[in-house]
């Protein structure tokens, strides 16, 4: 599973157990909730910008969305 496939399946998990209509989400967010759906499919990534913001309103960490990072 590559990065962009890893981080769709962890969004989606968070999102659907957050209970918030991605109209609210993606407000709350402060992008549109047509991004917030490409996220979910997996057709798009988030900015660093973004992505700090989704960290927030999930309350969760960079790696709970991302995955652990392997340390060599």
């Amino acid at each position: 599973m590559d990065e962009r496939e890893q981080f769709a399946t962890n969004f989606q998990k968070m999102f659907n157990a957050c209970g918030k209509k991605q109209k609210d989400f993606a407000d709350e967010v402060g992008v549109s909730q047509a991004l917030i759906s490409a996220f979910l499919l997996g057709k798009n990534i988030p900015s660093l910008f973004t992505f700090k913001r989704l960290c927030h309103a999930l309350e969760c960490d960079y790696e709970d969305l991302l995955g652990k990072v392997d340390e060599e």
